[in-house]
């Protein structure tokens, strides 16, 4: 065949390498085509032998490997198509002898053609190019005039690769995308221990646009190198799956074992005067550094972010309750704190006995504990700051010598201010008033057993004790024999008097009048009741008696007797017992209404009924 000068081979399904026998062919062959086919293998350096080609095509195949610097020799190709092959690394220099080439023509259908390859161009030393310093300028102007936009599909690797560590098993590498990312397919990134691989694959991403790759699963606190591939699937211009070389390697080290943060101090509720502020602190153990979001409501309610990134939180200046909480953060996980309540404090409003009512002393000596009041606003939260005033409102008769430690006192952050009290020199029943505004609150002490009898006065008398002997003249033996020169005692029973020994027996809940001769202590040795005392009201009125050693409030005893009182028209109860109590001042000798039911004193209350109320409860005050 030594005239033949042309063979078209293109689209026939041919298979193998290209033969290095062709630098046989006879020197007149002028066109080569085998497009269009199944050839793997590379393009043989041969080829470049045969000079006189004019045209050659081998696209659309499966070739490898890099373009022989030998076809720099064919000085007569008018037409080079190599593109939709699997072909990589450098363009040579040496392609700038094609100088015959035809020029790219973009209304043209058939171009000389590189495309969807993965070709790169070596810095050569005819300059850098300013646009693309990986391209000699005299090269660069070449290909781009002969090939027109041949880089735009090339599979290349990316540029500008970079590795930062996330955790102790994570690094995240990134990179700039390339300019081919119009066809399917991804970057696989790899990594290694050892710098220049082995490589293991840690994965690819889901396209050619993605810029970065989280690689996880890697060991605390150890240096990874990573390099990264384009691939560029097959698809309607390249029947291939092409692979670009790696990228420049980089390393990263991974972060010592992260510890999920756990809280250890959590942010406190506090309580603040209105229009103020406050700060909230959280401190957490765990691996640094944190991240902290602070959040208004209750915990878990993200709605409402507040604050900065920071472990301290100053509130806005609130006028209402309001709540806080933080979520704790770092590499590896997240803890969110408990609620934190800002109470806004109102005005005070109430007070309260919170300790020390109902002690038993001795006369002429201070109590063992102080009394003490808790001042809160409308919602119940303790108020401090408030001013309490202490006073002695009621002592047994003639006593003098008693005193209080302290008259005036201010509530404290807790709401709570104290006083203490010393008895005087006679036994019985003492109180003490803690009011601030018109607010206040009473505490009773006694000295137990013992109540001081003034002569020649009558008294509205009980005794708050159980007994095992309750008759009169045993309890009352300090008076000495029953007579009208010593004593005399009266109940008042069915609308009419009735005198010892005529009398009932005493016992807790039941009143009575006494008068003696001579100044007296009585000493009635027994029990307190335990529990609430129940006394029978006969029609009319009746006496009843204070049944412990502590006072009794009128409030308590109608609400432990809810069908007994029942509102009517103003604050006047028109039901079975009247709304008043009504006590004796023995040394006025007058009836006062009482609010309160004291030790060893006894009262006057009415029933209405024609009939006994056989369950009128005294509840009893040391009960919850």
């Amino acid at each position: 065949m030594p005239n033949l000068i042309y063979a078209s081979l293109g689209g026939t399904n041919r298979t193998g390498e290209i033969p290095s026998w062709i630098e046989n062919l006879p020197s007149s062959w002028l066109y080569f085509y085998f497009y269009e086919n199944q050839l793997t293998g590379n393009i043989p350096q041969e080829l470049g032998s045969l000079t006189n080609l004019e045209a050659i095509r081998l696209d659309n195949n499966q070739l490898s490997g890099s373009i022989p610097p030998q076809l720099g020799n064919l000085t007569n190709l008018v037409w080079l198509l190599l593109s939709s092959n699997k072909l990589e690394g450098s363009i040579p220099p040496e392609l700038e002898n094609l100088t015959n080439l035809y020029d790219f023509n973009p209304v043209e259908d058939f171009n000389n053609s590189l495309d969807w390859n993965a070709f790169n161009v070596d810095v050569g030393i005819a300059g850098l190019n300013p646009v693309n310093p990986l391209k000699t300028l005299a090269l660069s102007d070449f290909l781009t005039q002969k090939f027109g936009p041949w880089e735009a599909t090339q599979t290349v690797p990316p540029t500008d690769v970079s590795a930062t560590p996330l955790s102790s098993d994570t690094i995240e590498v990134s990179w700039t995308p390339i300019a081919y990312t119009a066809d399917p397919g991804g970057y696989r990134v790899f990594y290694s221990q050892t710098s220049g691989g082995p490589y293991t694959e840690a994965g690819i991403t889901a396209d050619k646009s993605a810029s970065s790759f989280e690689v996880t699963q890697l060991n605390p606190n150890t240096t990874y190198f990573f390099v990264v591939q384009t691939q560029t699937d097959a698809h309607e211009n390249n029947q291939n799956t092409l692979l670009s070389e790696y990228s420049e390697e980089v390393s990263a080290i991974t972060t010592t074992e992260c510890i999920p943060p756990d809280i250890t101090t959590q942010p406190q509720s506090q309580a603040i005067a209105p229009d103020t502020s406050t700060s909230l602190t959280v401190e957490a153990s765990g691996t640094e550094p944190f991240d902290y979001q602070w959040y208004q409501g209750q915990t878990g309610d993200t709605t409402t972010p507040v604050g900065t990134n920071s472990n301290e939180f100053t509130t806005p200046n609130l006028t209402s309750t309001t709540s806080y909480w933080v979520r704790v953060s770092n590499n590896c996980g997240e803890v969110d704190s408990q609620t934190a309540t800002i109470t806004v404090i109102g005005p005070a409003e109430n007070i309260a006995a919170a300790a020390g009512d109902c002690q038993i002393g001795d006369v002429n000596e201070p109590l063992t504990d102080v009394f003490v009041v808790e001042v809160t606003d409308g919602g119940g939260f303790p108020v401090s700051d408030v001013v309490v005033e202490w006073s002695i409102v009621g002592t047994p008769l003639e006593a003098v010598g008693q005193s209080l430690s302290d008259t005036t006192t201010i509530t404290g952050p807790d709401g709570t201010a104290s006083s203490r009290l010393t008895l005087g020199d006679k036994a019985g029943t003492y109180r003490v008033r803690a009011a601030f505004n018109s607010t206040s609150v009473v505490f009773t002490a006694t000295t137990g057993s013992s109540c001081f009898i003034k002569g020649g006065i009558f008294y509205k008398f009980s005794v708050p004790f159980q007994m095992a002997n309750g008759n009169a003249e045993a309890v009352l033996d300090e008076l000495g024999p029953y007579g009208p020169t010593s004593w005399r005692l009266f109940r008042y029973v069915n609308g009419a008097y009735q005198e010892y020994p005529l009398v009932p027996d005493f016992v807790p809940g039941l009143g009575f009048w006494l008068i003696c001769i001579q100044d007296t202590v009585i000493f009635a040795a027994g029990t307190v009741p335990s529990g609430d005392v129940t006394v029978t009201l006969p029609p009319g009125w009746s006496q009843i008696g204070c049944p412990y050693d502590c006072s009794v409030s009128w409030e308590a005893i109608k609400q432990a007797n809810p069908d007994v009182f029942t509102a009517g028209n103003g604050d006047v109860f028109i039901t079975a017992v009247a709304d008043v109590l009504w006590g004796y001042d023995p040394a006025a000798g007058e009836y006062v209404m009482s609010q309160e039911m004291e030790p060893w004193q006894s009262y006057w209350i009415y029933n209405h009924n024609s009939s006994p109320i056989t369950d009128f409860v005294i509840p009893n005050p040391k009960q919850d």
